[in-house]
């Protein structure tokens, strides 16, 4: 009786000890449950995912502004020297020279012609990820004279006929007109033009992303 008494006591310890240690695993289970989802809602809660790249953009208007802040486009320059002999007579009834009465003078000064486009009237457009650009064709833009330039060489003034201000100033339009002529013949407008196309390749070009390409050429005249 007494042996099944101490066998009984050793069960009922050992179960105890069981229960403990069973007891302990879910405490430290629980304990690592709950570390775990405090974790796991920390992360949720501050996880930011990494944005997603965006495709380069090209704006077409940007482009535009870009190109109409200039207004005009001043490529190429030519500098000319004019000296000529104006001579004259009055006329009897606008048709008779007058005997005695011829005046001349000879006339020296210096001018500059500036050619270039107008890029108010370039047109841009976007095709795929080439930007199409057409400009439009060089032209005279400024003929500057040179007001400390002037200089007379000789002079022969009559007072039948006098030289006056009507004179020079017809004198200097005719000679104006007649450089830009010369230079709308020659290789001024080409050379604008031609400087005109790299100023804006490179313009646009170190404003386009990677991946994009730039086409300059000029409209139709």
């Amino acid at each position: 009786m007494e042996r099944l008494t101490r066998k009984e006591g050793g069960r009922m310890a050992s179960s105890r000890a069981n229960l403990s240690k069973k007891a302990k695993l879910i405490g430290i289970g629980a304990a690592i449950g709950l570390v775990v989802g405090a974790f796991s809602v920390f992360m949720l809660l501050t996880y930011n995912p990494p944005d997603k790249q965006q495709e380069p953009n090209v704006d077409v208007a940007v482009l535009m502004s870009e190109i109409s802040q200039i207004n005009e486009l001043a490529t190429a320059s030519q500098t000319y020297t004019v000296v000529e002999k104006v001579e004259s007579n009055s006329k009897l009834f606008d048709t008779i020279d007058i005997p005695f009465s011829e005046n001349f003078f000879i006339l020296t000064y210096m001018g500059e012609l500036k050619a270039g486009v107008n890029l108010d009237e370039a047109q841009v457009a976007l095709e795929g990820t080439t930007v199409k650009v057409s400009l439009p064709q060089a032209t005279i833009l400024s003929d500057a004279i040179d007001t400390t330039s002037f200089k007379v060489l000789h002079e022969q003034n009559n007072f039948l006929n006098p030289i006056g201000v009507e004179d020079v100033t017809q004198y200097i339009d005719e000679s104006r007109q007649e450089a830009e002529a010369a230079a709308i013949s020659g290789e001024v407008l080409n050379e604008a033009q031609e400087n005109a196309v790299s100023s804006i390749e490179a313009l646009l070009g170190a404003a386009l992303p990677e991946g994009y390409t730039i086409e300059v050429g000029l409209a139709e005249a």
